[in-house]
């Protein structure tokens, strides 16, 4: 899944892509990018933003 896309619906999955159900709590990370434009990444599991994180730092 393209970061952008992820990162555009609060209701998909920023790893994974899978459907988020927005009724009930899910992790959620934010950041801002070079452009000063804050950017919201949910997802489905904490095992998902782990992994985002995991990326994250190896970039």
């Amino acid at each position: 899944m393209d970061e952008t896309e992820a990162s555009s619906d609060e209701r998909v999955c920023a790893v994974c892509g899978d459907t988020i159900d927005i009724e009930s709590w899910h992790p959620v990370l934010a950041e801002t990018d070079s452009t000063g434009t804050l950017r919201l990444y949910p997802f489905c599991t904490p095992a998902c933003r782990d992994a985002w994180k995991g990326h994250e730092r190896n970039r």
